[in-house]
């Protein structure tokens, strides 16, 4: 992430661009001045960013939130063994899909 950021703040003309359109229109030494405190924030560690572990695990919770709005809207069919078969094989990963038309079939 540091050297993402370091990489955005480096061009000096991409950086006041960025700037403007966040922050607004000011003198081009104040931005310049705020650039130069970035870049030396990243470097010496007083721009810090969140425990990763804690990030990686909110972000891991929102795209479950997402994936199970698209499990919910998918149609699904119940397999049910008959009294004659009495059992039936399914897969091990809890989730299947099933193409009717494959591209190379077997």
């Amino acid at each position: 992430m540091r050297l993402l950021m370091s990489n955005e703040f480096a061009d000096e003309r991409q950086f006041a661009k960025t700037y403007r359109n966040a922050i607004g229109d000011d003198e081009p030494q104040q931005i310049e001045a705020m650039r130069q405190r970035m870049l030396a924030g990243l470097k010496n560690g007083s721009i810090a960013f969140p425990d990763e572990r804690q990030l990686g695990l909110h972000y891991g919770f929102h795209g479950a939130g997402d994936t199970a709005q698209t499990i919910f809207q998918m149609p699904w069919v119940l397999l049910r063994a008959d009294e004659l078969a009495g059992e039936f094989i399914t897969s091990d990963t809890g989730l299947a899909m099933v193409d009717p038309h494959p591209r190379y079939p077997s």
